[in-house]
């Protein structure tokens, strides 16, 4: 399916009960979500389902679709059709980045936020960012990370990699793409997207490299629900030295276009649902 041309956000504009953020309307920045998706039928359908729910008044959902096998595509274009807040682009090839670009390539948002199609967020989640983006004067975001389970070695994970985060934003910043990124559109154009070559820690590098044209803070009042299906069908223990390898490169300054593992994208299943592929 070839990409759909961008157009104007429609917003649904709120009860000013429903709207926490001061100021007109027409004064919030817009606000273009980016979902890069490989086989996620079944999963993504959930993180839609809680944008959907947000009532900030000028956002949009771009899905990019990077050659899934499965029946995603099929699923966010009979969603679209239901609501103009949600469309589907489709990246050329398969590879994370260049989904990402695809998709910031086609939005309209003053700020961008890439998520992953796994992730879970609150139905406040976009006006209490941006809330707290504005007061801080933030060009560039992030979250802490909750895991989406109860195991307590990925609680205890995550909680570790929290601990990094915090310590390294007044260094280097830094955060798995997990945990949701917030750009202004002006930095992505500047940087130049993610780089396209890497498939490991490009996320990292993303970041740190648009922050250093503009403030970067991690965001205090929500926390980002990372879904532990990686960790799970991956193992724990495996997983988690996988992140921190990207973590200690990434803050020595290594760009590597290989890995000494296999870090795989696409191939995971829907809890609950058995959807998901190996590719």
């Amino acid at each position: 399916m070839a990409a759909q041309p961008a157009r104007r956000l429609q917003p649904k504009i709120p009860t000013p009960a429903s709207m926490p953020l001061r100021g007109r309307i027409s004064d919030l920045p817009s606000i273009s979500v980016i979902i890069p998706c490989l086989n996620e039928e079944g999963v993504v359908d959930g993180l839609i389902d809680d944008l959907l729910d947000n009532d900030y008044p000028h956002f949009e959902i771009i899905v990019c679709d990077s050659g899934s096998s499965d029946g995603t595509a099929a699923v966010v274009t009979e969603r679209a059709q239901t609501d103009p807040r949600l469309r589907l682009v489709t990246a050329p090839k398969r590879g994370v980045s260049l989904a990402r670009n695809t998709g910031a390539s086609a939005a309209q948002g003053d700020y961008f936020v890439f998520l992953d199609a796994d992730a879970r967020v609150p139905h406040d989640y976009l006006e209490v960012a941006m809330t707290e983006i504005r007061q801080r004067v933030l060009a560039v975001a992030t979250f802490y990370m909750r895991a989406g389970n109860d195991d307590r070695l990925c609680r205890l994970i995550v909680k570790a990699f929290n601990h990094w985060i915090s310590i390294l934003q007044y260094i280097k910043p830094t955060a798995p793409g997990a945990s949701g990124f917030w750009v202004r559109r002006d930095l992505h154009a500047k940087t130049g997207g993610y780089d396209e070559t890497l498939n490991f820690a490009e996320d990292l590098k993303y970041l740190a490299h648009c922050s250093r044209f503009g403030k970067f803070g991690v965001l205090r009042k929500q926390r980002a629900i990372i879904n532990m299906r990686r960790f799970e069908q991956d193992g724990r223990i495996k997983t988690g030295l996988e992140w921190l390898f990207g973590g200690m490169t990434h803050t020595i300054g290594l760009r590597l276009r290989r890995t000494p593992f296999k870090y795989r994208f696409g191939h995971y299943s829907a809890v609950g649902t058995g959807k998901g592929r190996n590719i």
